[in-house]
């Protein structure tokens, strides 16, 4: 079942098999360390961190951050997150991602908030 998961994910995120270009989405992502106690200060300045470095623009918010970029990217920096706070001690990671594309008009976090 894992590894069906994971295929799926690959094709997903993958837009070297593919003959378009990169989609460019809007992600909501929550990456939650489980078994750390109550805090997660840490975690959130870390993958923060990382989304910053990516060019992704960060908006976080109660329940997750938002980003906006190509799909190869952000699945890229969410790999680096899960990467980061394995190697800071954290034995077990969840992550919810919900992906928005349009091919009718751009979108990016500003114009979905103001719609």
């Amino acid at each position: 079942m894992i590894r069906l998961i994971s295929n799926i994910y690959s094709r997903l995120f993958s837009s070297k098999e593919q003959s378009e270009p990169d989609l460019e989405v809007v992600a909501n992502i929550a990456i939650t360390p489980l078994g750390q106690g109550e805090s997660m200060s840490n975690s959130v300045r870390t993958c923060r961190k990382i989304l910053n470095k990516f060019h992704l623009d960060p908006h976080d918010h109660a329940l997750g951050t938002n980003v906006h970029g190509p799909m190869s990217k952000i699945e890229t920096a969410i790999r680096e997150c899960h990467q980061a706070l394995h190697k800071q001690g954290v034995q077990r990671i969840q992550t919810e991602i919900t992906l928005n594309s349009r091919k009718d008009k751009k979108q990016n976090i500003d114009t979905m908030m103001a719609a």
